[in-house]
């Protein structure tokens, strides 16, 4: 028994992060930081006590957060509801969740 118990402490603490969905509401663009925080029409579930905001973040500097820009306007200007799922993360001192995924649904 005392070896499971070990082990148990051994194994690392699952984190996930948020998740929101809705109809993107706003839209900030921080150059200095390349960085956009949106905010979604939905409740943000499981999200880190960092966002304090409930609002997610898209590092710009990356291609995958560029692609991710793109795909975020596309929703903003058609109204199309989205889901976003947050890395558990908020960058720097800002009080909002950096994303892991976005995914835009043009049939809701």
């Amino acid at each position: 028994m005392k070896i499971l118990y070990a082990l148990a402490l051994l194994v690392p603490l699952v984190s996930f992060g948020g998740e929101g969905g809705g109809v993107v509401t706003d839209l900030s663009v921080l150059t200095t930081e390349n960085l956009v925080f949106f905010r979604v029409a939905g409740r943000v579930k499981e999200t880190p006590r960092c966002n304090e905001e409930e609002m997610f973040a898209i590092n710009t500097s990356t291609i995958g957060g560029q692609e991710q820009l793109k795909l975020l306007l596309l929703a903003f200007e058609k109204k199309y509801p989205v889901k976003v799922t947050g890395l558990n993360t908020c960058p720097g001192f800002w009080k909002v969740e950096n994303v892991k995924e976005i995914t835009v649904s043009a049939n809701d």
